[in-house]
């Protein structure tokens, strides 16, 4: 795993990335966050909601296609894909103290990619 601080328009916080590398590129690309800030506006995510996410230059723009409730052993989630997907991990259930017994997931499909000016080095990420 490889951590980079993301600002997004919902709060900023710190966010595991896998496979490790900078930017999105084809396959399955993982996104882990606390639910108690940066992901906390998961909770509210449905089918087919957008979700940007922004790098120096490039624009991604992804589709949601399901949410699900796992265990957090089962890993099969983060395995690769031969289409450009994002996936989104963070511990279950939101509100719940202590240590989350399930972890919630969010699965996104690539529907565009935009050349932009951006200059930034951060990775904004909006849902």
């Amino acid at each position: 795993m490889w951590y980079r601080e993301i600002q997004t328009k919902y709060c900023a916080g710190r966010s595991a990335i896998y496979p490790k590398r900078l930017y999105p590129a084809s396959g399955n690309v993982a996104l882990a966050g606390h639910r108690d800030g940066f992901f906390r506006p998961l909770r509210n995510i449905q089918t087919g909601d957008a979700i940007t996410i922004q790098t120096p230059g490039i624009e991604y723009e992804y589709q949601v296609e399901s949410t699900e409730i796992v265990s957090p052993s089962d890993v099969q989630v983060l395995q690769s894909s031969n289409d450009n997907t994002l996936t989104l991990v963070t511990c279950y259930p939101f509100y719940y103290v202590g240590p989350a017994p399930k972890r919630f997931i969010v699965r996104a499909r690539q529907i565009g990619r935009l050349q932009t000016q951006s200059s930034t080095n951060e990775l904004p990420l909006r849902f």
